[in-house]
């Protein structure tokens, strides 16, 4: 909050003479002395969930074997519906599924950007497989 105020200044003139003025003392124009407001709205920011994540999953590659099944690499892309605090880096857990084995990383969100290991390689049991991601949590560090 700032509050302004009617100040006095004293100063010497050269001769050694004083004089006084007062900034808006008996001024009809002078400003009120009534505290300014800071109206700017503060920036607020959401708490995130696993559903306000989206991971997309791209092939990078694919090698088929027959019956044996098939190797596919992938990259993932990260989107989130909500207002990330930009000074809090939230570390997102996530799961894909469609493959061999169970695939899990975690990844980490700070303001509009992430980084940690978005690509990836995994076994399939035919080329019809389809890869999903899931958000699994999500907590702040």
């Amino acid at each position: 909050m700032v509050i302004r105020k009617n100040l006095a200044i004293i100063s010497v003139g050269i001769a050694g003479v004083f004089s006084l003025a007062c900034a808006g003392a008996n001024d009809e124009n002078s400003q009120d002395n009534s505290p300014v407001i800071d109206e700017r709205p503060v920036e607020s920011y959401d708490v995130p969930t696993v559903d306000d994540f989206e991971i997309e999953i791209a092939k990078l590659s694919e090698q088929c074997f027959g019956s044996a099944g098939c190797n596919v690499e992938f990259e993932i892309d990260v989107s989130w519906s909500v207002n990330l605090d930009p000074t809090t880096t939230y570390r997102v857990t996530y799961e894909i599924n469609g493959g061999d084995d169970s695939y899990i990383e975690t990844i980490d969100v700070f303001g509009n950007l992430y980084s940690g290991k978005l690509e990836g390689f995994m076994s399939t049991s035919s080329a019809d497989a389809e890869l999903e991601a899931i958000v699994t949590s999500v907590r702040s560090s």
